[in-house]
């Protein structure tokens, strides 16, 4: 393997997925990961705001806010018998991934999106990872493969193995069985850090919140793990609302439940359901105020 021509762009993560890449398929070229003069993933995070790219889409969501900012993310993949006009070679790995993309494949979770022909027609198909789209990219992509890999992701080794196994052709219990020639720990008994949080919030944060019917929710803030001890506090819309609804609904049947001779104000129904709407959708606090208008006219 080549040594990294410029670590302080290239973590040595990536630089171990373009030369694998190289590796796996002989004859292939590498067609660069560093481009700090325009926007994308080519380009770091720190240059892009500081060129004024501050809504580029490569830095846009969450994942491409973390991770170093000083480092490019994206490698190129050049097939010279593509650029001759025989698709043969580069088909063989778009298929892999356009297979992953359709399935669902765990595997490429550290990655954004990948720029590739993936069959014989004259326009290559780009799989977005992350938003779960699919876009036609312009023409080059008919001879290299674009990989762009989510910034947060630029020095996980297991993310850049586990592409890496897609590419190879290695079925999804291979890799999960530990069994890849990538090495990979298994995507089922490996959970990401992230994932790890979002299953930790659900649990421990929103689930119990509600069941315990409070008002806030302790969950564990973005980018921090629950090891980390860290905690942040967010309303739990869902607890407030059931029990405004109670109050609300107790208002309701202490009328229903009033004496004939007992006065309420002529407006007491239209101000239960001004009330109720906020929590139950028009149609329900209406059924409801109707109902209570005819128990007050008796």
């Amino acid at each position: 393997m080549a040594n990294n021509p410029n670590p302080s762009l290239i973590t040595p993560a990536l630089w171990h997925f373009a030369q694998s890449c190289l590796a796996m398929q002989p004859g292939t070229e590498f067609g660069g990961i560093v481009a700090t003069n325009q926007g994308g993933y080519h380009n770091t995070r720190n240059n892009l705001i500081n060129q004024g790219r501050t809504n580029d889409y490569s830095i846009r969501y969450g994942p491409d806010k973390l991770g170093p900012g000083d480092k490019c993310a994206a490698f190129d993949w050049t097939f010279p018998d593509a650029q001759r006009g025989d698709y043969g070679t580069i088909i063989r790995y778009g298929e892999r991934v356009r297979a992953a993309y359709q399935s669902r494949d765990p595997r490429p979770y550290g990655f954004r999106e990948v720029l590739i022909q993936a069959d014989w027609d004259n326009d290559a198909e780009g799989y977005d990872f992350y938003l779960g789209t699919t876009r036609t990219p312009d023409s080059s992509h008919l001879w290299h493969g674009h990989f762009s890999v989510l910034r947060q992701f630029l020095n996980d080794m297991n993310a850049m193995n586990g592409m890496l196994s897609i590419l190879a052709g290695e079925s999804l219990s291979t890799w999960q069985a530990g069994r890849s020639r990538y090495g990979g720990t298994g995507v089922e008994d490996d959970v990401t850090p992230d994932e790890n949080r979002r299953l930790f919030n659900v649990d421990e944060g929103y689930l119990a919140s509600v069941v315990d019917m409070e008002d806030d929710a302790i969950i564990v803030p973005w980018s921090k793990t629950p090891e980390s001890g860290e905690r942040a506090t967010v309303p739990n819309k869902l607890s407030r609302a059931i029990k405004s609804i109670q109050s609300d609904m107790s208002v309701v049947k202490a009328a229903l439940d009033a004496p004939a001779e007992v006065e309420l104000p002529a407006d007491f129904a239209d101000q239960v359901a001004q009330r109720v709407v906020a929590q139950m959708g028009d149609a329900l606090s209406s059924a409801i105020a109707d109902k209570l208008a005819a128990r007050l006219k008796d």
